[in-house]
């Protein structure tokens, strides 16, 4: 049933990840009489194939995924001069339940409260800036998302809040949103032509995104006969995945409701494992680690299956070795610039082992 239309609401989320789902429906919940709105960039996933079969996660990862924005950084020399890249995900998806579903914030803290009809989700847009009178904030302006609605209009709308504006766009959505909204360093916002409302040079700074850990994939051939997830991977029409989505849909069991990876192994190095790491890990683990055992210096986890971010690989069993490390130092940045066509674009440093 429609949502009755909304000339004001109390409180706007720009950004409908995990944070902007539990914070608004918890609101919600409490305060039935709020009017809240959750502009999402992703298009809706209530009950969607890709958002709650587990095996689907892998499809989110391919660049061409339409619920990943994928931000590629500039080149660097400590890198060899490659380019990495960072992510936003439209919709975060997490745990899986005894249902063999995933369980994730969209599903448990809004698409539950669809009988309220002052808790909104406008899915598919894209948030350009906040709003300001005397500096509070009062509304947003926004579009069509680009990504997730290609062949939308790009024209802006705008939408007043009595309340709140609460900026939930994850690493590069929300910073870009602020400087967008002329909070941030002159220097960036006068490149790009905005007009500075708030003098906070942080803002863009330690870039964290992917500080919490780095991932490296490496696939083996399996034995002949090993149980992988690989023929699921390998698309909808065959057998194997007909027969575990049918089973799947009867108890939530199955191929269907696994990711692959059921074993993973917190490091934490011994003395002669830190020997061998050499001297220039010493101060990090010192100022760190030593006397926090429960922070791992980085995962090891073995999956049931290639990651497929290759073609090339031959179609048959495989076994994936996953990386991490974890806490890392380096630390970069994240800012919004004009390209020469004018269109706005990231300036994105990741930081990389520049330290």
């Amino acid at each position: 049933m429609p949502h009755p239309i909304i000339s004001e609401f109390d409180i706007i989320f720009a950004g409908g990840g995990s944070t902007a789902c539990v914070v608004a429906g918890c609101l919600a919940a409490l305060d039935p009489s709020l009017t809240i709105l959750i502009l999402e960039g992703g298009q809706h996933t209530l009950d969607q194939a890709a958002h709650v079969q587990p095996y689907k996660f892998i499809t989110h990862l391919v660049p061409t995924s339409t619920t990943m924005t994928f931000n590629v950084g500039n080149p660097s020399p400590r890198l060899n001069s490659r380019a990495p890249s960072g992510a936003n995900e439209f919709w975060m998806r997490r745990y899986i339940g005894a249902n063999g579903r995933c369980s994730d914030a969209a599903h448990h803290y809004v698409y539950n409260q669809a009988h309220s009809v002052n808790l909104q989700i406008w899915a598919g847009k894209h948030m350009k800036r906040v709003i300001f009178q005397d500096k509070r904030a009062v509304g947003v302006e926004f579009a069509s998302d680009p990504v997730s609605c290609p062949d939308a209009g790009q024209s802006s709308s705008i939408m007043k809040a009595s309340k709140l504006v609460v900026i939930s766009a994850g690493t590069f959505g929300s910073l870009a949103i602020l400087e967008r909204s002329g909070i941030g360093a002159e220097a960036i916002l006068k490149q790009c032509n905005i007009e500075q409302l708030v003098d906070l040079p942080g803002v863009g700074e330690n870039y964290q995104g992917l500080r919490d850990h780095n991932l490296v994939f490496t696939s083996y051939f399996a034995a002949e006969g090993t149980v992988t997830m690989d023929p699921l991977y390998l698309g909808e029409e065959n057998d194997i995945v007909q027969k575990n989505l049918a089973q799947w849909k009867i108890d939530g069991k199955s191929l269907v409701a696994q990711n692959g990876s059921d074993a993973k192994i917190k490091w934490h190095p011994d003395d002669d494992e830190l020997k061998a790491m050499g001297s220039a890990f010493q101060p990090q683990w010192k100022e760190f680690f030593q006397d926090r055992p429960d922070k791992a210096v980085a995962l090891f986890s073995l999956s049931a299956g290639s990651s497929r971010f290759s073609h090339n690989f031959p179609c048959r069993e495989y076994i994936t070795a996953n990386y991490f490390t974890l806490y890392l130092v380096s630390a970069g940045s994240v800012h919004i610039k004009l390209g020469e066509n004018g269109q706005e674009g990231v300036d994105f440093n990741a930081g990389f082992l520049d330290e």
